[in-house]
Order: structure tokens, then C-alpha cells, then sequence
């Protein structure tokens, strides 16, 4: 910082020409550098490696959190963790179903560092009943194919449905347990554009040009809900039968958390047969309610201008990612008090939805 400032100063000492253009010129060339510096140094990086405490093997898919800037991460399946925030105090949480939540004053946290996770007392004392229990996860996503945030409304890919919509899962397990749910989340943070510009009648909100936030949401508080039922499936119409088998879960949701894991541990679900149903149904409630704020071109007096656009909706929204039509899942919607069986789209324009299930059985 010091060799710019003595750059900026024999600027002027070997100018031949001293004018106030000079002047405002090199101080906003400070203040421009200025500011850079001062980004730099208020930005941090916390990274490092999450571990199980008793087994020492990475931990995947475990959530890092920044609890007052509402940040967060997920650990790779080499259990490495990276976030960038801003440099203030705040607490490091690491989540994962079966260990207990850890917490790091960011003040403590040395980068690179390894975290260890302790398995909680549920899942200790089912290690210690049987060796012999083995894991499957049924429709098992990756972290990075899943879009939890947008630049573009092009780019806007989740799934929230007036109607209920159920997901299918098989497994060539028998007399298996639901472990957990794991719930991809669409998460939009940015904030509206801070210059609106304002049409002469005063009715109209023109937004600029160049301004790359297209929309915004809302929420009126941090959690949003959700009903979840687990049903058997029906052998005539092979949509969910809830008839042969029906379990209902109220589920409390993070808004700011981008991966959501259910526990279903203690419910102790066990759906007959090798397949079964997950259904999501969507709570229309003011707790649940967002809003969207943008806008669209149109052309008024032969001139194309912006005019803004509201919209509402309701969380949570659920993720989705590219794959591929054949190993899609088959997917139905209920309306009118049935269900019916939604077309696989083709192409690129194939979506899976991010919602996985951990079964457990004994083997």
C-alpha cells in the first residue's frame, strides 16, 4: 500500500501540468485500490477435514455452518470442507444424522485443521447389538450435481407443487429400516437490487440494465415445514398405496441449510416388501411463504422496457440435478384424491430430484 501511495505522489511531483482533474483522478485511483485492499483482508477461508472420532475415516456429506452469517458447506467424500465468508467472529456447526453436533468458535479454528466427530449414544448402542448391520442408500446424489442457488432465472431448478408428489424407491434389501432422508435444497440469498430506477408516472419500478440479480426471496422465518409420508406401493396402478401401508412425518426445516437430513431412527419405519413411496407434501402456510421479486422485457410505445414482477411460493424448495431419463424415478401426483404418474422428460431436459433414503438391515 505504501509504493502505491508513493506512486500516486511523484504522479504529481513530476507532472508538468498541477490540475484539479489530476487530483480527483488519483484519489479515486486510491480509493478504487483502497477498497480492493480493504475486501481482501475482510474476507476468510476456514477449511479443513472432518473425521469420525471412533472409526478415524472421513466423514462425507456432513454439514458446516456459520451460525450468524448463515454460510454453509458440505464435506466431500474425503470428509474436506471449505467456506468463505466474512472476517468477523462466528461459530463454526458440524451436523451429521448419528454423531453429535459439534461447535467451533471461529476465533479457535486453525485452517487444515481435522474435526472430530463423535457418534451419538443411538448409534453407539446399536454398534455395540450387532456387527453384522449393513447400509444402502437408495437414490444417492452427489453434492455438486445438485443446484441450490441461481444466477439466472434459466438456471432456476426445484420442484414446489400445489399437490403432493411421491418418489419411488426399490431396494433388493429385505425387512430393511429407514435410516435417514436426505433433502437437496434450492437456497436463493442474494439481496433485490439496491438503485431501482422509477418510471416518470411513479406507477412503474424500472430496474437497471446491468444489474445481474434477476430476483429475490423472502421468508418470513428461518424454518419452514413440511409433511413426509412413507406408503406401500399399489399393485394395480404401482402408485402409493396408502391403504397397505402409511406413516406421517412433520418435518422442521432449515431455510438457510442447503442439505437437510431427516432422522428416522427412532420411528422405527420398516415398509413392506422391496419397494415403497416417499411422498413430499407441501404446506400452504404463511410460514412456508416466499416472494419473488423481478422483472421482464416488454415493449411499450415501440421501446422495449422492464416492468417488475411478484410471484409467490412456498418452501421448501426442493432441488433438482441432470440425470439421465433412464435412471430417473418414477414419480406421481395426486390430484382429486388420486394419484396419477408423471411423463420422464428426455433430453437435457431430464431432472432428478435430490431426496435420498438410507436404509439399514441385517445381512
Amino acid at each position: 500500500m505504501r509504493s502505491i501511495i508513493k506512486i500516486i505522489f511523484n504522479i504529481f511531483i513530476n507532472s508538468q501540468e498541477f490540475s484539479l482533474w489530476r487530483l480527483i483522478t488519483s484519489l479515486l485511483i486510491f480509493l478504487y485500490i483502497s477498497l480492493q485492499f480493504s475486501n481482501a483482508s475482510s474476507q476468510a477461508i476456514y477449511k479443513g477435514t472432518v473425521i469420525s472420532e471412533n472409526e478415524k475415516k472421513p466423514l462425507a456429506l456432513v454439514t458446516v455452518k456459520l451460525q450468524q452469517q448463515q454460510r454453509d458447506s458440505i464435506s466431500n467424500e474425503k470428509g474436506i470442507f471449505e467456506i468463505h465468508a466474512n472476517k468477523q467472529p462466528d461459530t463454526l456447526i458440524f451436523s451429521h444424522i448419528g454423531y453429535d453436533i459439534k461447535k467451533i468458535p471461529t476465533v479457535n479454528f486453525i485452517n487444515g485443521q481435522t474435526v472430530l466427530l463423535k457418534e451419538d449414544n443411538y448409534t453407539l448402542d446399536e454398534v455395540q447389538i450387532s456387527v453384522k448391520k449393513q447400509f444402502e442408500v437408495l437414490g444417492k446424489f452427489s453434492y455438486d450435481q445438485v443446484n441450490y442457488n441461481i444466477k439466472n432465472e434459466n438456471q432456476e431448478l426445484f420442484v414446489s407443487s400445489p399437490q403432493p408428489i411421491a418418489k419411488f424407491f426399490e431396494t433388493t434389501a429385505s425387512d430393511f429400516k429407514l435410516e435417514y432422508i436426505t433433502l437437496g435444497r434450492f437456497v436463493q440469498k442474494h439481496l433485490p437490487p439496491s438503485k431501482p430506477l422509477f418510471s416518470p408516472n411513479g406507477r412503474t419500478t424500472l430496474f437497471p440494465l446491468n444489474d445481474e440479480l434477476y430476483f429475490n426471496r423472502n421468508k418470513h422465518l428461518d424454518t419452514s415445514k413440511v409433511n413426509i409420508y412413507i406408503t406401500g406401493v399399489d399393485s394395480i396402478t404401482h402408485g402409493p398405496d396408502t391403504l397397505r401401508y402409511y406413516k406421517k412425518i412433520e418435518v422442521i426445516l432449515d431455510s438457510y441449510q442447503t442439505l437437510n437430513q431427516i432422522d428416522l431412527r427412532k420411528l422405527n419405519i420398516r415398509p413392506p416388501g422391496s419397494s415403497f413411496f416417499v411422498i413430499v407434501e407441501w404446506l400452504y402456510e404463511l410460514q412456508n411463504q416466499t416472494y419473488k421479486i423481478g422483472h421482464k422485457m416488454v415493449t411499450y410505445n415501440a421501446q422495449n422496457v422492464f416492468i417488475p414482477q411478484y410471484t409467490i411460493g412456498y418452501e421448501p424448495f426442493i432441488a433438482l440435478y441432470p440425470q439421465s431419463a433412464d435412471k430417473t424415478s418414477n414419480r406421481f401426483i395426486k390430484q382429486d384424491g388420486k394419484w396419477y404418474a408423471l411423463d420422464k422428460p428426455t433430453g437435457d431436459a431430464s431432472r432428478e430430484i435430490a431426496l435420498s433414503i438410507n436404509i439399514s438391515y441385517y445381512k
